[in-house]
């Protein structure tokens, strides 16, 4: 979703792992690598705040991809990646459409 005022993509994650928490990310859309960069700062256990970077890739209609960062001293380490298929109706921008 983009964020009109901000001129940046908005993402928002809900978990309900380790500890409940909405994470807000902002990012950029490049449409030559057709992917996401979204920066935000997360806290999974209370007081362990982390800045983290996802990447979100469309690689076409049909999949895409996250990998996720954690930045630590100015520098990312690789979290983990997870690729998604679609299986029942393709995928536009990164939202699947339901029929």
């Amino acid at each position: 979703m983009i964020d009109n005022v901000r001129q940046k993509f908005v993402m928002t994650s809900i978990n309900n792992h380790i500890e409940s928490d909405i994470q807000f990310q902002t990012g950029t859309y490049d449409p030559t690598t057709q992917e996401f960069t979204f920066y935000g700062k997360s806290e999974l256990i209370r007081g362990e705040v982390k800045k983290d970077k996802r990447i979100l890739k469309i690689i076409d209609a049909t999949h895409y991809s996250e990998t996720y960062y954690e930045i630590n001293d100015g520098k990312s380490e690789k979290v983990r990646e997870l690729d998604f298929v679609a299986t029942y109706a393709p995928l536009l921008h990164g939202i699947r459409i339901a029929e």
